[in-house]
């Protein structure tokens, strides 16, 4: 989360953000087995992954704070300008 560019456009943000999610899954299998394991079974499974990755990167990456940030903010812009 650290290297995402703060300048970058919404649209290269939102994909490096996806980007890095989605590499801390494919490399650590394991951690996202236990996750789910340990995870209530309401929802699907990437709807339970993405619980319990939200919450643990809340309390646990600053990163992750200001990347949620900058997202809901672009979010904002793209339906106001509907």
């Amino acid at each position: 989360m650290e290297a995402l560019d703060p300048e970058a456009s919404d649209a290269v943000y939102e994909r490096g953000f996806r980007t890095c999610l989605g590499e801390g899954v494919l490399r650590h299998p394991g951690e996202v087995r236990t996750l789910l394991k340990d995870s209530p079974e309401v929802g699907s499974s990437g709807y339970r992954l993405g619980i319990s990755i939200g919450t643990l990167m809340r309390s646990s990456c600053p990163a992750y704070q200001r990347a949620l940030a900058r997202i809901r903010t672009s979010l904002e812009r793209s339906e106001g300008a509907d």
